[in-house]
């Protein structure tokens, strides 16, 4: 797959912190809140693995409400990311269960084929987009959130990116937005906070929705000490324990 001016600046951007961001073996636990209501566990993980006979990550993403939760709106989300060292997206996995819905889809590139599956209702959708550039997911684009240099952003600054929502590939955002607080583990922390935007054209007018919410501590390990993602049903918050 052709590299863009883009991956390049990121690989730049990520070659001083990398070793922190793609730790084989890291695992970030977090609890998890739908809206106000503790709701259950989430937990990223990072893990070396091979993809055609080179060296690569996996890292995965699950959130799980708990029993008690479940009775009212039960979530049970993996999403499962394999990035080569230079944070390419290379596949996609997702099982998203959340009350009544449940799909599974997945992303894989031949070339620059894109092919892009989705399994729901006993029925297997496909399509394929032709794409020059890579095509992220979510769980890859916090890992790339991670490995910016922090020192070099300005507030408001925006990447571009194309990324697998379903069966299309869209282009979408991810924005810089400045430091911010947030609770965490009963304190505040100031964080780096950066917006995941989609933006759509409904009768003529701009809109922007924020998928992703992605908060991080600007420390030597740039952990994401929080991640809101706006659900069909409403926000999931997770944040770090």
């Amino acid at each position: 797959m052709k590299r863009t001016l883009l991956s390049a600046i990121i690989a730049i951007f990520a070659c001083s912190v990398q070793a922190q961001v793609l730790a084989d073996g890291q695992e970030i636990r977090y609890s998890l809140s739908l809206g106000p209501v503790k709701a259950g566990q989430a937990r990223l993980t990072t893990t070396a693995t091979r993809w055609n006979g080179g060296p690569a990550y996996q890292v995965e993403l699950l959130a799980m409400t708990g029993k008690a939760a479940s009775r009212i709106f039960a979530m049970n989300d993996t999403l499962r990311s394999i990035v080569l060292p230079d944070l390419t997206p290379k596949f996609f996995w997702k099982h998203s269960q959340e009350a009544d819905y449940e799909s599974v889809e997945s992303v894989s590139f031949e070339g620059s084929s894109v092919k892009l599956e989705k399994f729901r209702k006993g029925e297997l959708r496909t399509s394929t987009v032709q794409s020059s550039e890579p095509v992220y997911d979510m769980v890859s684009l916090v890992m790339v959130a991670r490995s910016l240099d922090f020192s070099k952003l300005k507030q408001g600054q925006r990447f571009k990116f194309k990324v697998a929502d379903g069966l299309s590939v869209l282009d979408e955002y991810l924005e810089y937005q400045g430091r911010d607080r947030l609770k965490v583990a009963g304190k505040q922390e100031e964080c780096l906070k950066f917006a995941l935007i989609e933006p759509k054209t409904e009768k003529g007018r701009l809109k922007e929705t924020e998928l992703m919410v992605i908060y991080i501590r600007p420390d030597a390990g740039h952990l994401p000490v929080g991640i809101d993602f706006n659900l069909k049903f409403g926000t999931a918050k997770a944040r770090i324990q």
